[in-house]
């Protein structure tokens, strides 16, 4: 029997967090409720393969599925028609090392500890921190990770419960055909078995992360006649891309200071870095369909329970920045696709928020598994399943900045968000229903709502500061493969 990874202080601690979580005591006012959802069909009798696919800095409104007019996304876009698309997740925080390790752990980044690493210095997951693949991997399941690296490196903790755990980086061209290589094996080997063992294959890519450079086809597609100083062409990765600096110290640098070092805070340079962002989806997808045209060869297709989401977005000066600064809706908006014939209902639409921790007790309530009871999200399952015409839970929606000092926090209620800034305590609070650009701050006319939400933030960070301690991260230095692929996301410069 597995023994268990929480301490008896952060056990204690739990009977606070659930009751604070699952709480049905509602405040005096409308809170915006989904519409009823399609039921999900009868469980698998035996637990089903899962490909979990993270494209980093992906925002939900750049894709067709979601309503955007441009075709970025023909093959996300379809699996979203075979299968259901969540309208209005949360991304647990704007960065990418605390976002996949929340939605790997089902803990918020406040309580695993696990930060963007802008130093070689840095913090390591807890031991007793629970993760997805190690659950999966104690009950049976073959399990490998091929990754972009840099904030996903092995020695923050995300390796651990992968057999395989590939981080040598490169962009969507280097890192998906090694996972279709990884499932040709697995049909080889395991599929002739007569009761293979199920897989876990996760797979995250940078390639629409900034430097914006996807190949120039794409560029020509998507960002034809551009006449600023914006040097957008692509270098090609090295097969082992987090090695590269070894050899050539700067040879991320000079990526980055070429595309940045010409932009200017125009109008036109901005609609330029969205042009390009939009034409690295749209490759990123083309990427992307090859390795599900290997799914499809391999006859792995039927039985296969997918999930396409993110860990943040990006803005492009709506409030003011670029990049992922932030956590307005442009940077927490991300997209999440479930697809699984015959289990999760073709073309149907989750209206109900749900936020990144919930990631982890979904997937493993649809394998068949009990969520960890420590695990702070909420499995979305039942929101499949809410097709009787029951109202949709109003449940609480926590995101963070992510960044060193950690400095904010949001908090969705139905159709309101409250944005809590830690060091200078102050607050904004917006009604997404009319103001989804959060151009307004309505904290003084909705007072109310301000207070329930100011209630309710304090309690989820109270929740988070008690929980922590079971769960205190480990000093690590990273090895300089790590170290070269921040580099060449512009985390640490020289």
């Amino acid at each position: 029997m597995r023994a268990s990874r929480t301490s008896s202080k952060a056990t204690a601690a739990l009977l606070a967090v659930v009751a604070f979580a699952c709480s049905e005591q509602q405040p005096s006012l409308k809170l915006g409720l989904g519409e009823p959802q399609v039921p999900v069909p009868v469980e698998a009798a035996k637990p089903p393969n899962i490909l979990l696919v993270s494209l980093d800095t992906l925002r939900a409104d750049r894709l067709g599925c979601y309503g955007y007019d441009r075709d970025t996304s023909p093959l996300l876009d379809r699996l979203a028609g075979e299968g259901t698309l969540f309208l209005d997740l949360s991304a647990p925080s704007s960065k990418t090392a605390p976002s996949h390790m929340t939605m790997l752990s089902g803990m918020h980044p406040g309580v695993h500890g696990v930060r963007n690493c802008y130093t070689v210095e840095s913090q390591a997951a807890s031991a007793d921190l629970p993760l997805l693949p190690e659950l999966l991997a104690e009950v049976g399941y073959r399990t490998a990770a091929f990754t972009g690296g840099g904030m996903l490196s092995g020695e923050l903790g995300f390796e651990r419960g992968f057999e395989v755990y590939d981080e040598a980086g490169g962009g969507a061209e280097r890192v998906l055909p090694k996972a279709g290589a990884w499932l040709r094996d697995y049909a080889a080997t395991e599929g002739a078995k007569d009761d293979p063992a199920p897989f876990f294959l996760f797979v995250h890519t940078y390639e629409i992360h900034d430097p914006y450079t996807p190949p120039k086809e794409w560029q020509q597609r998507f960002a034809a006649g551009y006449q600023g100083g914006i040097d957008s062409t692509r270098i090609e990765y090295p097969l082992d891309a987090a090695e590269a600096w070894k050899t050539d110290p700067g040879f991320y640098d000079a990526i980055q200071a070429r595309f940045w070092g010409g932009m200017r805070p125009t109008p036109e340079d901005v609609q330029h870095l969205s042009n390009l962002y939009d034409a690295g989806i749209g490759y990123t997808d083309s990427v992307l369909a090859e390795l599900w045209r290997t799914v499809e060869e391999l006859d792995l297709d039927e039985e296969l329970l997918l999930v396409v989401t993110s860990d943040h977005g990006e803005e492009f000066n709506e409030h003011g920045k670029l990049t992922h600064k932030t956590i307005y809706q442009p940077v927490l908006h991300v997209p999440l696709i479930v697809r699984w014939p015959g289990r999760v209902e073709a073309g149907a639409g989750v209206a109900a928020p749900v936020q990144g921790a919930d990631l982890a007790p979904s997937l493993l309530e649809l394998a068949g598994l009990t969520p960890e009871p420590v695990m702070q999200g909420r499995s979305w399952v039942p929101k499949l399943r809410s097709g009787d015409g029951a109202p949709v839970p109003v449940d609480l929606v926590w995101s963070e900045l992510g960044t060193p000092d950690n400095e904010e926090a949001a908090l969705r209620w139905g159709r309101y968000k409250l944005i809590g800034h830690r060091a200078a305590k102050t607050l904004a609070v917006y009604d997404l229903e009319v103001d989804p650009g959060e151009k307004v701050d309505a904290a003084g006319m909705l007072t109310e709502v301000t207070g329930v939400l100011t209630e309710r933030l304090m309690e989820q960070e109270t929740a988070n500061g008690t929980l922590a301690p079971g769960f205190r991260t480990q000093p690590v230095t990273l090895g300089g493969a790590a170290q070269g692929m921040i580099d060449a996301l512009g985390y640490t410069g020289d």
